[in-house]
């Protein structure tokens, strides 16, 4: 999905959750999987996994959005032109709470401004 309409298509991350399980030497090979967890009204969850020597690396979750020249994309649309049709895959329980736990610190980024 490189384009919508007239537009380039951007993806903007709107919070992520990252763990790191061990290091990566320098130039150690790696490899990248991700893959679309999940959606919402709002956002795209999609995780990804650095693996090396067979190992986990670092894990991380990005909660998303698309954004074309007329604003954001809604998820569903994004998800309507991948190979994808089936439900929307339920979030895993701890990621379930994401919504509710980032906005606590919504207090702190006002009184910095």
């Amino acid at each position: 999905m490189a384009r919508r309409g007239q537009g380039t298509l951007v993806a903007g991350a709107g919070g992520c959750i990252v763990q790191f399980r061990r290091p990566l030497r320098p130039f150690q090979r790696f490899v990248l999987k991700s893959r679309m967890l999940s959606w919402d009204d709002k956002w795209v969850y999609i995780d990804h996994r650095v693996e090396s020597e067979g190992a986990l690396v670092c894990y991380a979750m990005v909660r998303g959005a698309f954004v074309g020249r007329g604003g954001v994309i809604p998820p569903a649309e994004v998800v309507a032109r991948t190979a994808f049709t089936g439900p929307t895959p339920p979030l895993p329980p701890w990621a379930q709470a994401w919504p509710t736990a980032d906005t606590a610190p919504r207090p702190l980024l006002r009184e910095a401004s």
